[in-house]
């Protein structure tokens, strides 16, 4: 960050991964097989409204709305409400409820989120692709709060049900393999005993 406000302009990130293990059981399966339609629409006039230039012209692309982490292999939400516009396999009302109930459950999730303050020279490092993050709003002057942002273009987003694997899931199987109950399966993403 370059400079900053006296007081505001921080901003919050919380775990996708931890707002999907909340999810019911019911509710992670109904959501495993729905795309969220991405549009760049609302950030694009945004800036146009606010004297920028974009670097490109608005897109929409349908992504899972439940995502596998490349690397880690975690089911997470694939959810931003600045960019999520509707579900595509529902109806107009019913991707309206869907999107209200996912952005309550975002803004609920406090204990999943932290709120970073930013002072000059500070520098943060997350992952695009399972961090929600917002500048939290306030009374502060926007003129005062600059930073240089960098991303890197990560891989298209897919869900793998069968590698993948929720943090409650993980959890449990680690504890399972600790506790040397017997013999893992190769498919290691499938727990055999949630009661140890």
């Amino acid at each position: 960050m370059i400079k900053t406000p006296p007081a505001g302009g921080d901003t919050a990130f919380a775990s996708q991964p931890a707002l999907f293990d909340r999810l019911s059981p019911v509710f992670q399966k109904t959501f495993e097989g729905l795309h969220g339609i991405h549009s760049s629409d609302r950030p694009y006039m945004a800036s146009i409204n606010g004297g920028g230039k974009p670097h490109r012209a608005p897109i929409a692309t349908a992504h899972p709305l439940v995502r596998t982490h490349p690397v880690t292999l975690l089911k997470s939400l694939n959810y931003n409400p600045t960019f999520v516009e509707r579900v595509q396999e529902l109806n107009a009302q019913e991707s309206s409820h869907i999107l209200a109930f996912l952005r309550e459950h975002l803004l609920n999730a406090d204990d999943l989120a932290i709120r970073w303050k930013w002072t000059p020279g500070a520098i943060a490092f997350w992952d695009n692709r399972v961090i929600a993050h917002k500048a939290m709003p306030g009374g502060y002057d926007t003129t005062l709060r600059e930073g240089t942002r960098t991303a890197i273009h990560g891989e298209r987003p897919f869900f793998d049900p069968q590698r993948s694997e929720s943090l409650s899931e993980r959890n449990a199987r680690l504890k399972y393999e600790k506790a040397g109950s017997g013999k893992v399966n190769a498919d290691s993403s499938k727990v055999y005993d949630f009661n140890n």
